[in-house]
């Protein structure tokens, strides 16, 4: 029954998140008192009167989404007659857990690319307004280059192609369709640095302390020196925006904060590609990305749960007749050497046990093999100190090209 009213009840992800985990596979049933308080709230919902109107072609809509840390959620309203806007249609989702360990910015543009394709039967092929309490998403989703976004972000991006639509930032508990100003990156910047890595008034401070950035500011309040006089440590730097130093749309951090800053982008021990994303967001310091690549590879957290990387077995060509490609190699068994040949073609073995294992008694034993069987054009030998000069006095063939396997196995191949 819950099921079939889902879509007049509003934000019905999180209304039934504690009730949806106790059907986990994994998680014990217990009935508490916060899991009958969300079950009474279900019911109020449930029997209460929703005023919905009927969709209207012909009538301005707009969509408001939303997400949480465990659910989507998004309505559909239309302006009346009487300049109120009503709802038409409610709609949510839970996450998966993959999505749960989305960045907050992603998962705001995953709330309004999944409520415009689950609307789709409404809005596709009208213009309607997105509403949307994430500021960077009213630039990230309309005008901010495709090339400058995040993977996950162009693929949100790409997915709204279809739609006609314009996005407008409404902050939490005020109704208003049109804030957006040129600025809004950089103050969406600004507070994501201060909500998720530290404090702005933090960072400024510490940039005033700063001799290379002070410099820095005191150039962009006045005037840049000329290109003789300034100094390699200044060229990277961008603009200064309301007391804080900016390079492009990233804020910068003072040496005095980078070690704390690199320890909260590797905060769960993600990857270099991971922390790079993270920090393209919001952070820069000249070197940023060599300091991201030592603080990943330097984890001893890490480096303990770190696959090892298995190089793939490369097989030899398979030579077209017997004879024409051998390995040739030195073995040892009950303190006796032995010179071993093998057939790539034919896996055809030729073991001679040596007296010596100087060069000439080698050359010998690779003479009467080499009379026997004719028309060799390659020898695979180990890269020892004798292998190489050997098999040259025994064919009387001077050309010598590495193998690719070389590399990996220590071995030279000798076209004869």
């Amino acid at each position: 029954m819950a099921n079939y009213v889902f879509k007049f009840i509003s934000n019905v992800a999180d209304k039934t998140q504690l009730l949806r985990e106790l059907l986990q596979k994994d998680r014990q049933f217990m009935w508490t008192v916060n899991h009958q308080r969300e079950f009474d709230k279900l019911k109020n919902e449930i029997v209460s009167p929703k005023v919905l109107a009927k969709f209207d072609v012909n009538k301005k809509s707009r969509v408001s989404a939303d997400a949480s840390s465990f659910g989507i959620g998004a309505v559909l309203e239309q302006l009346q007659e009487d300049d109120n806007w009503k709802p038409v249609y409610f709609c949510s989702k839970s996450l998966s857990p993959t999505e749960r360990g989305y960045a907050q910015i992603e998962k705001e543009a995953l709330a309004i690319t999944w409520a415009c394709e689950r609307l789709e039967q409404y809005l596709l092929g009208a213009k309607f307004i997105v509403q949307t309490d994430h500021k960077p998403l009213t630039v990230i989703l309309k005008t901010r280059e495709v090339n400058k976004l995040t993977n996950r972000l162009q693929r949100f991006r790409m997915r709204l192609l279809k739609f006609n639509f314009d996005i407008c930032y409404v902050p939490e508990g005020v109704n208003d369709e049109d804030i957006a100003t040129q600025d809004v990156f950089i103050d969406a910047v600004r507070h994501e640095v201060d909500t998720t890595i530290c404090s702005e008034d933090r960072i400024r401070a510490s940039q005033k302390e700063d001799e290379a950035i002070s410099q820095i500011m005191k150039y962009i309040t006045t005037s840049w020196p000329s290109k003789e006089k300034r100094s390699s440590r200044t060229s990277p730097y961008w603009k200064q925006e309301a007391g804080t130093l900016f390079y492009k749309d990233r804020i910068v951090i003072p040496e005095d904060l980078r070690k704390w800053c690199l320890d909260l982008l590797h905060d769960g021990h993600f990857g270099i590609s991971r922390c790079m994303s993270r920090a393209k967001e919001t952070i820069w310091w000249p070197g940023i990305t060599r300091h991201i690549e030592d603080t990943v590879n330097s984890c001893e957290i890490c480096i303990k749960h770190r696959q090892p990387v298995t190089e793939p077995m490369l097989s030899s060509e398979i030579p077209t007749r017997p004879w024409q490609v051998i390995g040739a190699d030195l073995a040892e068994h009950e303190n006796k050497k032995y010179l071993v040949i093998q057939d790539y073609y034919s896996k055809y073995p030729e073991i001679r046990k040596l007296k010596k294992t100087t060069s000439n008694d080698i050359i010998e034993v690779f003479k009467e093999i080499f009379a026997r069987h004719e028309n060799l054009q390659k020898c695979t030998a180990s890269n020892g100190p004798a292998a190489v000069p050997n098999i040259h006095k025994a064919t009387g063939k001077q050309k010598v090209q590495s193998n690719f396997l070389r590399k990996y196995s220590r071995r030279t191949t000798i076209h004869i």
